[in-house]
Parts: structure tokens; sequence; C-alpha cells
């Protein structure tokens, strides 16, 4: 995975770079070693905000401050891990804290729905099913992370709807998706239990 390793200095997280380098990882920070803390690379003529290059995962182990990065990472909605004892302002928009492994808790951050995706997603869905005369109660809907920079968007509308409902559905969630994450290069939507029989007209 490319992981995003933020830190409150150059230096601090020396250790959890190695460690996450000999599991594999490409790491990437905001800064190159020796650089002052501004500008970031963003900022830097020939250089790239590895952000816009696509991240999995970004990590924030600092000493209470604010990690640099740390806004821009969350406006993206890059999964965020933190340390298990961390007390940092921005610990409740972490996706995972590092607690016995800070590998298993890189994973299981990639693997964690989006929720505030997932909430959009299932008031379009809803809508949508509504506007066509189908109950919405049962209806559900899950988003995730696909790699660097796409989205896979799992919709259940708990009951068996038509393929041009389905298509319909695709398509609001989308744009529904979209007005939260317009940094989502790919939104996949699977519309579960569509029936793909032919509609009469």
């Amino acid at each position: 995975m490319r992981v995003l390793l933020l830190e409150t200095s150059p230096g601090v997280a020396t250790e959890v770079s190695a460690e996450l380098e000999a599991a594999g990882h490409a790491v990437e920070r905001c800064h190159d070693a020796g650089d002052d803390a501004f500008a970031c690379n963003g900022l830097l003529e020939g250089h790239n905000c590895p952000l816009e290059e696509g991240i999995d995962v970004a990590v924030a182990l600092t000493d209470g401050a604010t990690a640099d990065g740390v806004r821009c990472t969350l406006r993206r909605h890059v999964p965020l891990v933190i340390g298990d004892d961390e007390d940092v302002p921005f610990a409740e928009f972490a996706t995972a804290r590092a607690g016995g492994s800070l590998l298993d808790a890189l994973d299981a951050a990639v693997a964690t729905p989006l929720a505030r995706h997932g909430a959009a997603a299932l008031r379009s869905e809803r809508s949508v099913l509504e506007m066509h005369g189908y109950d919405s109660t049962a209806a559900t809907a899950t988003v995730v992370r696909n790699g660097t920079t796409d989205l896979l968007v799992h919709l259940d509308p708990g009951i068996v709807v038509s393929k041009q409902v389905a298509d319909i559905l695709s398509v609001r969630v989308v744009g529904a998706v979209r007005d939260i994450d317009p940094y989502a290069r790919i939104i996949d939507v699977s519309v579960q239990d569509a029936d793909h029989s032919p509609i009469n007209a």
C-alpha cells in the first residue's frame, strides 16, 4: 500500500517508517527529508503532493501536536490511523487506532466502510425507491475505497427492483457520493437483487 506518514516535525516517525517499509509498503511524506515544515511538497516546484498521486491510508503518530497534512488527508477522505493513546484534536475523525499492531490497523482502516459516503448513498437510494413506489425501509448502502483513488458502492434495496430502477439508482447515487467526494476518480455501483429481465415498454 501507499502510506502517507504524517509527522509533527521531520524525523519523528523514523522507526514507524522503517517498520512500514520492511512490510513492503511505500511510505510517502508531505516533506522531503531535511526540508523545513513549510512549504510542503504540494507547494514546491518540481514536487508533487502525494495525496494527488493517490494514497491508500495515512498514519499520524504524533506527540499530541497536530500533524502536518492531517487536514488535507481528511478533506480527501483518506483513512487515517492514529496512535492507541493519542489525545489529538482530530481523534474523532480517525478511522482506526494503532493498538497492538500498526500493520493490522492499516488493513482495518482501508477495509472500513466510509460512513459519510454511505449515509449519502442511502439517502439517495431511499429517495429513488420511494419515488418509484418501492418500500425503502430495508434498504442499505455501503461505500468502500478501491485502491488509492476509486470507490465501490454496494446498494441493497431490500427488495427486487427492475433494471430500469437499478440504473436510476446507480446514476443518482454516484451523484450523491460525488458531491461529498469530488476527488474519487471512479465510483462503481452494484445493486443487489436487481431484476435484469427485459422491461416492457
